[in-house]
């Protein structure tokens, strides 16, 4: 009887440190189990806060890009997309496909206005050269206009001058003339009464 207890005993103990054991092994596998899957979720969160830290900086990079081309920052990608198709027809339509960008747009602007600056500088600068070409002729000129001036005024004067003497010899010669007339009419009076006297005498 007290080998048949020791037998059963045997087996109990014999059971029991196979469901130990079976245990341990079972607990071992699922420690290691989760152990990976808490690597694994450790990888994944770390992956996930990766992503979120990109992903708000590439909003971030998104919203400082919409103020540099000056679209506030609630304009989505197809507002900006139909305005950035506007402006290039506007501003860059003679430009290649490939170069009607902003960056690309905003050189070729930048160009045509250093270039139209230099044209204007250059016109400016003729425009400067002509006026002191004209000063100066108009500066050379003022002489010789000044001497014909005054040659017309001494002959203006001249001609004043001939006019008054003309007119004094001429009132001069009038009254001469006057005179003269006026000694021919005595003259021929004193004759008609020489040739009454004379006929009176040769009636006498």
């Amino acid at each position: 009887m007290a080998r048949a207890e020791n037998q059963g005993l045997q087996i109990a103990l014999i059971l029991f440190v196979m469901l130990t054991i079976v245990l341990g092994v079972m607990t071992f596998l699922y420690f290691r189990s989760y152990d990976e899957e808490r690597t694994k979720n450790g990888a994944l969160v770390a992956e996930a806060e990766k992503q979120g830290k990109l992903a708000a900086s590439t909003l971030k990079e998104i919203d400082v890009l919409k103020g540099l081309i000056g679209f506030p920052l609630e304009t989505t990608t197809e507002q900006i997309k139909t305005a950035a198709d506007e402006d290039m027809k506007l501003y860059a339509a003679a430009m290649p496909a490939v170069e009607q960008h902003y960056h690309q747009a905003l050189l070729s602007i930048a160009g045509t206005l250093v270039e139209t600056s230099e044209a204007r500088n250059a016109v400016e600068v003729k425009y400067t050269e002509l006026q002191k070409t004209h000063l100066n002729r108009e500066a050379a000129k003022e002489p010789i206009i000044k001497k014909f001036e005054d040659l017309a005024q001494e002959r203006t004067n001249n001609a004043s001058e001939l006019s008054a003497d003309y007119n004094s010899q001429y009132a001069k010669f009038k009254q001469e003339t006057e005179v003269l007339a006026t000694a021919k009419n005595q003259q021929v009076a004193a004759l008609a009464q020489l040739e009454d006297k004379s006929k009176a005498v040769q009636q006498e």
